[in-house]
Parts: structure tokens; sequence; C-alpha cells
């Protein structure tokens, strides 16, 4: 075994394995000549197919674009590559499935009062922590506590503020009273960077960057950075029988056409979020299975700091906005695979997602014009868009825009970067422009709160506009979706004309496996591989 991964006695269970799976649709892998991707937002019809009886054994080798900026403590993460990871380690109090739903997890049931404000939770028993502690309600506390917690610094702690008050008053209870209701607080926990942590662990080691410990499927083994993270089988993972593997060796490679080589010629089994640009030879493959098509609400954005001049004045900002022709950026950057955003970043399919119909940037090099010269920047001015190495849809989305702002004046030079320098100028508020992009969440609280409400946790550029922060705390009070739906698109409509960002598109993931891997369920809702751990290869 690779890494000094050494496979564990099981005992066996005979169960088939659709019996395993989630009882819901999934996105069924794309068959091979193919023409075209499926359709952003379609839903395929039918579950993952029986495959056999599951084989025990082996590893998985699988490649992401990038390893850690930081770290895999889950409070901290804002990565999908560390999601991907955090999946098969941690568990949350519920899962959410590829139809949407939330099933039990951690906690094997809830109830909620008639006002909405008293959360009450049934804690699963038996599960143990990858250092052989069993878990109680207090540790789900801990985990809620220090999310909330400033001095932890995490991104998402800003998604919480409607919680009063977390108690455990037994081990397998969980009580969780609200200041006001909060009808995306099942989704928000079920969300990954809430996974639970042992607090004897955190305590000891500060965080869990480097050493990640929960209760799921696969235990941490070793992380090398930039070359690869193992993790093995927990042998007393509550789920009984599973996983299936041994184990899963993470690879990273920023080199889109090396990782389409790479699972082309068996180097590697998974493939996550492949090259869309090689979707239809990697779709054409027979031996390879394509799973995706679905949006999953994540999106690509071009952020302005609003923090620095000229970026600081909105009609500099709309300038832009307006000067930008979204479909030719889409055709240019990622055309098979994306869906332009003239307004908000829900894609229309979406339950909050504005119409189609109702477009609300188109390119107007007039206006844009006006705009500037209204602003004092008549003449243009010159900027710099950094984007991230390995990431060329996003780097041809800088060359793109790069082009179009060309005919105002404004000289753009675009520069590659990798993670590290592009979190130090974010962070440090020393760039101009970026082009990168952002998961999707199961609820549009969680992206609402983080990234556009006054003090979110990935609220980089300081965006702080009361008419927005009144929106979505109106929609985070109600649970009818109707009322939740049109006040996210009114917050939509007016971060598109004020915001820190154009929103470019909407993009879809896609998963290239051998086809000897078996078991694995796309999920279109958010970044999840949670199902990994139903996984087997059939050799």
């Amino acid at each position: 075994m690779a890494h000094g991964l050494i496979p564990w006695s099981r005992r066996f269970v005979a169960v088939a394995l659709t019996g395993m799976l989630v009882a819901a649709c999934s996105q069924t892998p794309s068959a091979p000549g193919e023409s075209s991707p499926p359709a952003a937002g379609s839903q395929a019809a039918s579950s993952a197919p029986a495959e056999g009886e599951p084989k025990l054994g082996g590893e998985l080798r699988f490649q992401l674009l990038r390893d850690a900026d930081a770290g895999y403590d889950p409070a901290l993460a804002t990565l999908s590559t560390v999601y991907t990871i955090n999946g098969l380690i941690f568990d949350t109090l519920g899962e959410v499935q590829p139809d949407g739903s939330i099933e039990p997890s951690l906690a094997e049931s809830w109830e909620i009062s008639d006002d909405e404000l008293t959360y009450t939770f049934q804690i699963r028993e038996g599960v143990v922590f990858h250092n052989g502690r069993e878990m109680t309600a207090e540790d789900i506390k801990y985990t809620i506590d220090r999310v909330m917690d400033p001095a932890t610094n995490s991104p998402r702690q800003s998604v919480f503020t409607s919680v009063e008050s977390v108690e455990a008053p037994d081990a397998t209870t969980l009580i969780i009273q609200l200041s006001e209701p909060f009808a995306p607080l099942l989704a928000s926990l079920s969300d990954i960077s809430m996974g639970i942590v042992p607090q004897e662990e955190v305590e000891e080691r500060g965080t869990l960057d480097e050493f990640p410990i929960g209760t799921g499927p696969f235990k941490f083994v070793e992380w090398v950075r930039d070359d690869h993270l193992t993790v093995e089988a927990n042998e007393d993972y509550w789920r009984e029988g599973l996983p299936y593997l041994d184990g899963v060796v993470f690879s990273f490679n920023d080199d889109a056409n090396a990782r389409a080589a790479n699972v082309r010629s068996g180097t590697i089994d998974f493939l996550w979020n492949s090259p869309p640009e090689l979707w239809q030879v990697l779709n054409d493959d027979e031996n390879l299975q394509v799973f995706g098509g679905e949006g999953t609400q994540s999106f690509q954005y071009f952020l302005l700091n609003m923090q620095k001049p000229p970026f600081d004045d909105v009609r500099v900002r709309q300038a832009i906005y307006w000067a930008l022709d979204r479909e030719a950026i889409r055709q240019i950057s990622r055309p098979d695979t994306t869906t332009p955003l003239n307004a908000g970043f829900l894609p229309a399919s979406h339950w909050a997602g504005l119409p189609e119909d109702e477009i609300v940037y188109t390119q107007d090099y007039d206006r844009a014009a006006s705009l500037l010269e209204e602003a004092g920047y008549g003449d243009g001015f010159e900027m710099e868009i950094i984007a991230l190495i390995g990431s060329d849809f996003h780097i041809r989305t800088a060359q793109a825009i790069q082009s179009q702002l060309e005919p105002l004046g404004i000289t753009v030079t675009v520069t590659t970067v990798d993670s590290g320098q592009q979190n130090e100028a974010r962070d440090s508020g020393t760039f101009d422009g970026m082009v990168t992009g952002f998961s999707g969440t199961i609820d549009p609280d969680a992206r609402f709160t983080q990234t556009f409400a006054t003090g979110g946790g990935t609220n980089y550029v300081d965006f702080s506009d009361p008419e927005v922060d009144d929106l979505i705390e109106q929609a985070r009070q109600t649970s009818d979706r109707d009322e939740r739906a049109d006040l996210y698109r009114q917050a939509q409509l007016r971060i598109a004309e004020v915001g820190p960002m154009a929103f470019i598109y909407n993009y879809h993931f896609f998963d290239t496996l051998q086809s000897y891997v078996k078991g694995y369920v796309y999920n279109p809702q958010l970044v999840d591989y949670r199902s990994v751990r139903q996984v087997w290869l059939d050799q």
C-alpha cells in the first residue's frame, strides 16, 4: 500500500449497494460519445444504478486541483478542495441529500418548537472519534460555540448570529435556543464546515489544521503539503459495513492537461472537477465515466477592491459592470459548462434565482463611459487583475475582461498568482481586481451572510449596505420559501447595483472516474463528496 497505508480487518456485512446508497435522485454518468454535457439545471430522473455486491479493500487515488492554503480545520476552511477532503473525515448533525432534503446523521432526529425558536436534537449514541473517545452532545455544543466565538475567527461566525444559546443537558440531547426564527439553521448545521470536533484535541493542538480528527468514515494518516494527503478506513465508523475502501490518497495538480492525462492513463482513479475544456475528450473515453452537469450554485465573479480608489466610487464599479459582455466571456472562458449571470449569483433554475428575462447588465459602452466621466475618470486608468495559477478558466476570464475594458481607456494587467499570494493580496487589501469563484451553499443564507452582509467572514472588501443587510435579515426570519425567494431576489438586484463584484457565470462541476470505480453518488446541491464512503473498486 502506498504511503504506509495498512488495510484493516473487517467483518463483511452482506448488503446490496443500492440499500446503502441514499434514496434520492442522482446524476448518472454521461454515455461515451455524448455530444454535450447535461443541461445546466437539469436533474437526472434515475437513481444510481445497482452495481453488484461491493468489494472490500483497495485504495482510491483521488486528484484535486490544489492543496489547502492553511489546513483542514473545518471551522476555518473556505476552499472547495478542503471541503472535499473534510467530508470524508468529519460528520455533521444532518446531511444534504442529492434531492436537497436533509437527512439525520449524528443527530438521529430533531424537533422544532411552534414558535421556531427552540430546536431539540436527539444525538446518536455509540459514535466514536478517531482518537477512540465516544462523542457526546457536549462535543456538538463545543463545536457550535467554537464557530460562534469571535476568537476562532471562523468565516461561518456570522451565519449563527440568531443563536442565543446551545445547551447539552445530557449526553444525547442538544438544545439550540434562537433569539429570532432562523429558517436555514438545519442547512447551516449540515454544512461540512460544521464537522463535529473533539474539544480536547483542539485545546491541545490549538487548531485541527494539520491533524484533522472527526467521527467520519476515514481517519487522517499524513499530509505532505502540496504533494498528498492520506486517509485510512475508520474501523469504528458508526455506519455498519462502511467504508468499503481501505483508504484514499489525495494528490494535487494545478495543470489541467496533466490532470486529464492522469485519469486517462490510469494514474489516478478519480479526477475532481475535471477541466471544462477537456470535458468532451474525457466523456468520449470508453474507460471513463463522467458525472455532473448541475451547477451546485458555484459561481465565478470579478471582485473589485472598493476600499481602494477608484473602486471606492460606485460609479466606477457600475461603469465596469456595464462594460462587460458576460456571454462573450463565458464563451471564451468555459463555454460548455456555464450559464451567464447578468445580475445575481443564483442561477434562474434556483428557487431564489432571478428569472432569465430579468437581465440587468448588458454591454453598454456609452453608459459605462458616461459613468466614468461623471466620476472623474473619463480618460480611464490603470489596474491589475489577479487570477489563480492552474485555474485556466479564471485566467481566460481575466483576459477577456482586460480586452473589454480597453475601449474605456482602462488599461489592465493580468497577473497570475499562487493561492498563498492570492490570499495575502485579498486579506491585506492590496489588490485592484480579482477573478475567482465561490462554491454553492445548500441555503442561500450562508452565502449572503458570509459574503454580502456587513462583517461577513468572506466579505473580503468590507462591503456594507443597510438595505442588503435588512433584506438578508428578513429572509432569515421567515420559513415561507416564496417570501424568502422574493427577499433574496431583491438583495441580489441591490448587490448587482452597488456591490463589490460583477457576477460572471454559474459553473458546473464534472467528476471523471475510472469505469471500475463503483458506488459514487454525485450531489448536485453543493460540493459534497461524502458518498466516497460507499465507493468500491471493481478490480
